[in-house]
């Protein structure tokens, strides 16, 4: 099963994105930043990023450069 992580700063795009997701059969989990989303990264077993690309701190982008270092196989949607 296709595990996504969802990192997203809104909560209500976090929860829809993920209800939708989930009744599609896929397994998610969610992170309101970039720096727990690297956290989940490090420490679950994620095979796609579906991030939003605004987001205070670091953004989608910066986010996506260091995912890539820490799991190069990673698939990402931005």
């Amino acid at each position: 099963m296709t595990r996504i992580l969802i990192v997203d700063d809104e909560p209500a795009i976090r929860t829809t994105t993920q209800k939708i997701l989930q009744r599609d059969g896929y397994e998610t989990t969610v992170a309101a930043n970039a720096a727990d989303a690297l956290a989940a990264l490090e420490t679950g077993d994620i095979d796609l990023l579906l991030s939003d690309i605004i987001m205070p701190g670091m953004d989608g982008v910066a986010l996506m450069a260091r995912a890539l270092e820490l799991r190069p196989e990673l698939k990402v949607i931005q």
